[in-house]
């Protein structure tokens, strides 16, 4: 009978770290989902601004070149 019991205890034990193990695995998974999706959302911002840099950086050569001779020597008054 003291066996029986104890048998009971440990399934009950087993079943609850399982269940536990469970809901903390899938806790584990959303928030690994989560992690992956604001990852990419930033990498994504960050080409934006890559490529808007790219952009500045481009018309600021084009503008050089249509500079006159003073505003090239003295470009800040």
């Amino acid at each position: 009978m003291k066996l029986k019991n104890e048998q009971a205890k440990i399934l009950y034990h087993y079943r609850e770290l399982k269940r536990k193990m469970t809901n903390q695995r899938e806790d584990k998974e959303k928030q690994l989902g989560t992690l992956a999706s604001n990852s990419l959302n930033c990498m994504d911002k960050l080409h934006g601004f890559e490529r808007l840099g790219e952009k500045i950086l481009k018309t600021a050569e084009l503008c050089r070149k249509l500079e006159t001779e003073k505003e090239k020597v003295l470009p800040f008054y």
